[in-house]
């Protein structure tokens, strides 16, 4: 059975909404698009729940090796007259 309880009152992160214990007991997370929720089990009072995370984007790291280039002089260029 599922309870919506007021957000307010209830939602801190890592806190158990029944008992107010932190030995919370984790599952995989889910993610969705924007979105990653993580089911959980109380070890207190054995209540289970999910906790909901928005996700926005902060920043990039670079790995990657660019190709080095080559320089081509103009002398060392094919040009091909074309016929119309």
């Amino acid at each position: 059975m599922w309870i919506r309880l007021d957000r307010t009152a209830f939602d801190l992160q890592g806190v158990c909404p029944v008992c107010r214990w932190c030995d919370l007991e984790y599952q995989s997370a889910d993610i969705d698009w924007d979105t990653i929720s993580y089911k959980w089990t109380c070890n207190d009072c054995h209540s289970e729940w999910t906790e909901w995370y928005t996700m926005e984007f902060y920043s990039q790291d670079l790995r990657y090796d660019w190709p080095q280039k080559k320089s081509v002089d103009d002398e060392d260029r094919e040009y091909k007259l074309l016929d119309y």
